[in-house]
């Protein structure tokens, strides 16, 4: 994936909202430098701050990683399919639910974990 196409989709996205590059990353929480570590440096940005600028130029994060041509969450993906993005959204949803038991057993799952050793 080019990391740089993010700066670029950002930069656009403000351009089209009419609003400040440095607006933008303020309300986001994102660095000054953001665009700079992105476009420049292809410094990979947290799942957090790419939610926040989603949120924040009211398009998808699919769209800002250049996975999508579609901007707005809103408008439906041609296919009929969940997106990325809503998937990981779902995902966090559910993950919130879990007990602290049932945390450690998905991440185990999901190879983030080694499984409890028995005594």
């Amino acid at each position: 994936m080019d990391i740089a196409i993010i700066a670029e989709r950002v930069k656009k996205r403000c351009r089209e909202n009419n609003v400040s590059i440095k607006e933008v990353l303020e309300k986001a929480y994102a660095s000054k430098s953001f665009i700079y570590d992105v476009g420049t440096r292809g410094r990979r940005p947290s799942a957090e701050v790419m939610n926040n600028l989603a949120a924040v130029l009211n398009c998808s994060v699919d769209y800002l990683l250049g996975v999508s041509d579609i901007k707005k969450p809103s408008e439906k993906n041609p296919e009929g399919k969940e997106s990325y993005s809503e998937k990981v959204n779902r995902l966090i949803s559910l993950a919130k639910k879990l007990d602290d038991t049932h945390l450690d057993a998905l991440l185990v799952l999901a190879g983030e974990s080694n499984p409890p050793q028995d005594k």
